[in-house]
């Protein structure tokens, strides 16, 4: 899939100076419709990041950041986040957020891209997994979009808003994401 974008897209690896950023964007509801809660307060989230921050190798959690280049400098504008899920299969899970301005412009598709390409180059992923609310449909777009398949859904099992809602379970194996992508699908 080839995407134009007005500015590029990196991912860089998080640092305690991100965590103004990062807390202003976890604990922010409205950037979270689709979540059970929210961060409760900026410091549940400096003490979060700090603790996997200090991990040492081998890691269990990579928390990185999204950004753009405008004018020449690079912006911070959302979150992509890696770690172990079950680690004797080589299974990771994906988490991701940005903040609302920069959604649907195609820059998470782009970070997801590098994100996955870090979990199968760098980790040896053998698998790669994500959850997503069953209303989250830009969510759900996305993790196909980068070639992820829904493989389950679990049903009931967020409670949203006093309501019982599924969660789709969404993955991506090792030889599936190396498979070049055929133009003609």
């Amino acid at each position: 899939m080839s995407l134009s974008l007005s500015h590029p897209v990196r991912l860089r690896p998080m640092s305690l100076d991100d965590l103004e950023f990062v807390s202003r964007l976890e604990c922010d509801p409205e950037q979270w419709p689709f979540e059970e809660s929210v961060a409760p307060c900026a410091e549940a989230v400096y003490d979060k990041y700090r603790q996997e921050l200090n991990e040492q190798e081998p890691r269990e959690h990579y928390n990185d950041i999204v950004e753009i280049k405008e004018q020449g400098e690079w912006r911070s504008i959302g979150m992509m986040q890696i770690w172990s899920y079950v680690a004797h299969r080589k299974s990771w899970e994906l988490g991701y957020a940005l903040a609302s301005p920069y959604e649907g412009k195609g820059y998470a598709t782009h970070a997801l891209h590098q994100m996955l390409q870090f979990a199968f180059e760098e980790l040896r992923a053998h698998k790669v997994v994500a959850m997503c609310h069953e209303d989250n449909i830009r969510s759900i777009q996305l993790l196909e979009r980068v070639g992820m398949r829904r493989e389950g859904i679990f049903k009931e099992e967020l409670n949203w808003r006093g309501q019982w809602k599924d969660q789709y379970f969404y993955a991506i194996l090792e030889h599936e994401y190396k498979r070049p992508i055929d133009p003609q699908s």
